[in-house]
């Protein structure tokens, strides 16, 4: 099962923007120490560098993604090869499509937090 965190492109004067991107540092910032023993064996397979085709990276990840010392000498296709033998991505517009529909499905499912 493979799964993507996914944001929407807020204006950058938005709070929302703000908080995505402090978001984004803290999780930077502190990935390696997830990979740590006291949490789940599942952190240590998560790929910061795999590419979904037909999705843009988000330009913060991606300026921490290239700051990070063993993802900023790999460049270009060699960071696309990095993703798992058994991810499996979408790459026809159909297959994606279907995706996008079942997450809608699955979000519409889901308890309502106000």
């Amino acid at each position: 099962m493979s799964a993507v965190l996914a944001v929407y492109n807020f204006p950058k004067e938005s709070e929302r923007y703000r908080r995505v991107e402090r978001f984004i540092h803290y999780y930077f910032e502190r990935f390696d120490s997830l990979k740590q023993p006291s949490f789940h064996a599942k952190w240590k397979e998560i790929n910061l560098a795999a590419n979904v085709p037909g999705w843009t990276r988000y330009w913060v990840a991606a300026d921490k993604l290239a700051a990070m010392p063993k993802f900023s000498a790999a460049k270009g296709p060699d960071i696309a090869n990095r993703v798992p033998s058994d991810a499996v991505l979408p790459s026809q517009k159909a297959e994606q499509e279907a995706l996008f529909k079942e997450f809608m499905a699955w979000r519409e499912k889901q308890p309502t937090k106000r």
